[in-house]
């Protein structure tokens, strides 16, 4: 994949959390570090700050973060079941089906303070080509195509697709 060096590192692009494009053209989310606590009995990890409430049940590990764990959210579309595997070597997968059926998954990267997790979640390939043309190959969801304007500063850009502009300014 090629990528422009003008968009590699970490942007602000109005979302909730800031988006981090490597040289290697992989575009990460970068996730703020969210409370957890495990119960006395070591069965269940809770993420206070989320809503709705997640309670992650403990499949395998023991003692710390590290194992799988499962949780389960009904919503209009269904039963999601969601799985996470978390390494101790600072990674960790997860998986999401919808009554049953595969729906997606992820791979990230993650620190842990013993009562703060913080991720790094791969979301997207990225290639920009002649002509400042761009494409996002999102692991899950539809190929994006458009193309982007670095500022002369280059302490911004702006990300030119079908569905509207997307502007992203340097993360500080």
């Amino acid at each position: 994949m090629t990528i422009d060096p003008d968009l590699v590192g970490t942007w602000n692009n109005g979302g909730s959390r800031p988006v981090e494009i490597t040289s290697d053209a992989e575009l990460w989310i970068l996730g703020k570090p969210w409370p957890y606590t495990i119960s006395s009995d070591d069965k269940t990890a809770t993420f206070p700050g989320t809503n709705p409430l997640w309670v992650l049940t403990r499949i395998s590990g023991a003692g710390t973060l590290f194992g799988l764990w499962e949780r389960f959210e009904a919503d209009t579309s269904g039963t999601w079941r969601e799985e996470w595997l978390i390494r101790a070597d600072g990674s960790y997968t997860y998986h999401w089906s919808l009554d049953g059926q595969f729906d997606s998954e992820g791979i990230g990267t993650y620190t842990d303070t013993g009562t703060h997790m913080t991720t790094r979640e791969r979301r997207s390939a990225l290639t920009t080509g002649a002509g400042n043309t761009i494409t996002i190959a999102q692991f899950f969801g539809p190929l994006q195509q458009g193309t982007y304007t670095v500022a002369g500063d280059k302490k911004s850009w702006v990300l030119h697709l079908p569905s509207g502009d997307v502007t992203f300014v340097e993360h500080s």
